[in-house]
């Protein structure tokens, strides 16, 4: 189902009661994996983890210390956004369902002061890694590795969307972002790829370093000349193939499937 990321200025609804838990396994399966087939069951009861559900907006995370020490959180489902402001610029991360990160600062910046802010984009939901999950892990080495893995994949995700800021067209950039938003959330349909996410212009502009006007006129020209098309619900489809400037295959493996 498509998303739409859209700024929100409504409160969030955040639910946090203490009977309020996620079973691991059932919310993201590939937790199990590497969990002997004996031991699955009992992995499976004991990893009833605290859930966070969120409703669209801003979001203030709760004290991490009511979950233990060094708590993560888990995207069990849903779109979240990290805005980090830096003067009167921000840059913002999206964070997908399989996504692990810790919503808790851990320490900014002495010389660069930094505000972070939270959004949900729709509705949403959280698993807390909290100190059961790190007992767990004591016995099961699999989930450490698994988060590993998840922080790995995250941290080239932020690699490549610092080189998109490094293209010297804004339309570039754009370009470049759509495609790798559709590696993630997009899908084949008979005229083109669907982004899957529908994002304002001044959230790109936010994604791909640029200001909002300066984005709606590279999307402008980007629609005239055929490298995306725009749906009556203002949902994107990339035509063709990404740019020979900014990429070596045809269509990301997963799409071209």
């Amino acid at each position: 189902m498509q998303q739409a990321l859209h700024p929100q200025s409504a409160a969030l609804t955040l639910t946090v009661a203490a009977d309020a838990h996620i079973a691991l396994f059932a919310a993201d399966p590939a937790f199990a994996s590497g969990i002997p087939a004996s031991d699955r069951a009992l992995a499976a009861r004991v990893l009833r983890l605290p859930r966070l559900d969120l409703d669209a907006g801003t979001w203030t995370p709760p004290a991490p210390d009511r979950f233990g020490d060094g708590p993560l959180a888990l995207v069990a489902d849903g779109l979240l956004g990290r805005h980090v402001a830096l003067g009167a610029r921000v840059a913002t991360h999206i964070l997908g369902p399989g996504d692990v990160f810790s919503p808790w600062p851990a320490g900014g910046d002495a010389f660069l002061p930094q505000a972070v802010r939270w959004s949900a984009y729709g509705p949403a939901t959280l698993a807390v890694l909290d100190g059961r999950f790190g007992t767990a892990a004591q016995r099961w080495p699999a989930l450490s590795r698994t988060v590993q893995t998840r922080l790995a994949a995250q941290a080239d995700r932020l690699a490549f969307s610092l080189a998109i800021c490094q293209l010297p067209r804004v339309g570039d950039r754009i370009l470049a972002l759509l495609w790798h938003l559709a590696e993630r959330f997009g899908r084949m349909a008979p005229d083109g790829v669907v982004v899957g996410v529908r994002l304002t212009h001044r959230l790109i502009g936010e994604l791909v370093g640029a200001q909002r006007p300066t984005v709606s006129l590279a999307l402008a020209s980007l629609l005239e000349e055929g490298a995306l098309s725009r749906r009556p619900d203002g949902t994107l489809v990339l035509g063709g193939a990404p740019s020979s400037a900014l990429s070596g295959e045809a269509m990301p493996a997963r799409l071209a499937a």
